[in-house]
């Protein structure tokens, strides 16, 4: 039962996510729906039994992709996004995307045995204190330095 609420959420947060990378107009705010995105499929790899692909999703894909992002917009400065209204052209692709995600998933359900990699955490944990002490201090502070900067830019923005 866990699990069923566990992947509804998941679900419901990757979808929200998604469609707040598109409709938000700041790229800071869209930057951090990208990284709730990526927490949400990293539930789906912790919930299919890949804890470890699920960290190191965090870890390189949210951390490090937002990272760039805001690193980025602090060093360019925020571009002006133009609005083109198509919502035809968008709900033809949506759907044509979601027909084809179904079919991918109808004709391959069952088709494929997934064997999860029996590895603990502390592991894991153990590995990277003990061979990547120094890198893990430096990703800290930079990932620190990137959310100071980026709730900076977005006080700026609302103040505005």
């Amino acid at each position: 039962m866990f699990e069923i609420i566990t992947f509804i959420s998941a679900s419901i947060l990757a979808i929200l996510s998604a469609v707040m990378i598109v409709k938000t107009k700041s790229l800071i705010y869209s930057a951090l729906f990208l990284g709730l995105l990526g927490i949400s499929m990293a539930i789906f790899f912790a919930l299919m039994g890949y804890q470890i692909v699920s960290l190191f999703q965090i870890i390189v894909y949210v951390g490090a992709t937002v990272t760039f992002i805001i690193f980025s917009i602090v060093m360019l400065r925020e571009t002006y996004v133009m609005e083109v209204s198509s919502k035809i052209l968008s709900i033809s692709t949506a759907t044509l995307i979601l027909l084809v995600f179904a079919a991918i998933i109808f004709y391959t359900t069952g088709t494929y045995s997934l064997i999860p990699i029996d590895v603990s955490y502390d592991k894991v944990t153990e590995l990277l204190m003990e061979n990547y002490t120094l890198p893990l201090i430096i990703v800290i502070f930079a990932l620190i330095t990137t959310l100071i900067e980026g709730i900076i830019i977005a006080r700026k923005e609302v103040e505005k």
